[in-house]
């Protein structure tokens, strides 16, 4: 009976240690021009992409965040990121996206109209829209650097 209580003790400890550590090792920090970012709900990292709050990081670059709750009634909802003429729409849970760069309408053109695909969907966790940080800042034009071991972004 001792054996056994012991065995149980010995691996209830070994998972406890393990999920610390693997706890420890998802935690995401993200810098911006050399600070540190604060947010509410903290970026995650879902197969290998680190995904971050849209409207803290976006914000922090100056650009302006907007939330479409069942966008033109399909169901989908999105989020609209705007800042120098370049245009970003993303629907949350979808891999496809759509960017514009330039702007339209009152005699202006556009210039450039592209999609792509995630390979990580845009996801709503605790009330809050995290998108793949890389990809939506370097159409921004921001140079993004991560640190693997320290699990650090910087913009």
């Amino acid at each position: 009976m001792n054996k056994y209580i012991t065995f149980l003790l010995v691996i209830t400890l070994i998972i406890a240690i393990f999920s610390v550590s693997v706890i420890a090792q998802e935690t995401v920090n993200v810098t911006l021009n050399e600070k540190a970012i604060e947010f509410d709900q903290p970026p995650i990292i879902v197969d290998g992409r680190t995904l971050v709050p849209v409207r803290a990081i976006f914000e922090a670059l100056g650009a302006d965040v907007y939330w479409y709750e069942n966008f033109m009634d399909g169901g989908v909802n999105s989020v609209l990121i705007v800042k120098n003429g370049i245009k970003l729409f993303i629907g949350i849970g979808q891999t496809d996206f759509g960017i514009i760069k330039g702007y339209y309408g009152e005699g202006q053109t556009i210039t450039e109209i592209a999609t792509g695909y995630f390979d990580v969907p845009p996801q709503v966790v605790n009330d809050r829209t995290l998108l793949p940080i890389r990809f939506l800042c370097e159409q921004l034009n921001v140079i993004v650097n991560w640190d693997d071991i320290n699990k650090n972004v910087f913009c």
